[in-house]
């Protein structure tokens, strides 16, 4: 657009200094006495000259309008790819496709003294899944339990053919069990803590030490499978 007009501006000067030459050349040419038919032809030139920058001015403003509607379309372009993509990680997120970082707690099943049955909280496993329940119910935004990322597809259940292990995402997962999980640290620390709640029960009744802690930084890995569907489908 500046190039335009430095390009209007120059052709102006290069007319002007055009016009002033040929009315110098006919005044010399008549003594200083320009006549009656020269001053027409000069006035058609002039108004010619007019019109052309006229047309060039115009020319002008319909590429400045063409650039700036396509500066907006780009713009709004980019908004659209911008929304979509943060669209495609809160997805991501959800189905657990991504692996994701923030603040969180960390848990820590684990023998409170040596020799003793880490199995205990295996034959009692319903108290991991009310575990994984109380932390979904505090706004927890992502859960793993030994690096398992926990999804809504994710089956957890004791498996004999695992060797007496809980099954987590069809891989068998062993004492001790490290749970992971992505939110608010105070209301997911105190969902676990709370009196007579889950962590209470799995000290009173598997003797198991349960440590819980706040973290700052909580890293976990995304779902390792494949999500496949073969009956529900979309509503039209």
């Amino acid at each position: 657009m500046k190039n335009g007009r430095i390009a209007i501006l120059l052709l102006s000067l290069v007319l002007g200094i055009m016009m002033t030459i040929q009315i110098k050349t006919a005044e010399t040419s008549t003594g200083g006495v320009v006549s009656s038919q020269k001053a027409r032809q000069l006035s058609a030139e002039l108004k010619r000259l007019k019109d052309k920058r006229e047309n060039l001015q115009e020319e002008l403003g319909i590429l400045e309008n063409k650039i700036k509607a396509y500066e907006e379309s780009q713009a709004s372009s980019s908004t659209v790819t911008k929304n979509l993509k943060e669209d495609i990680q809160r997805y991501e997120i959800l189905a657990g496709y991504t692996d994701v970082v923030g603040p969180g707690i960390e848990v820590i099943i684990d023998a409170s003294q040596p020799g003793q049955d880490e199995q205990m909280l295996t034959y009692n496993y319903e108290m991991l899944l009310s575990l994984i329940n109380k932390l979904n119910a505090a706004g927890a935004e992502a859960i793993a339990v030994n690096d398992e990322r926990i999804v809504a597809s994710t089956e957890i259940h004791l498996s004999a053919d695992a060797g007496d292990n809980i099954v987590i995402n069809d891989k068998p997962v062993k004492a001790p069990y490290y749970i992971k999980a992505i939110g608010n640290a105070d209301t997911l620390e105190a969902a676990l803590n709370m009196r007579y709640g889950i962590v209470w029960e799995i000290r009173q009744y598997t003797g198991l030490k349960v440590d819980v802690k706040k973290a700052d930084v909580v890293e976990i890995l995304r779902y390792g499978n494949k999500i496949e569907f073969k009956y529900a489908q979309p509503v039209s």
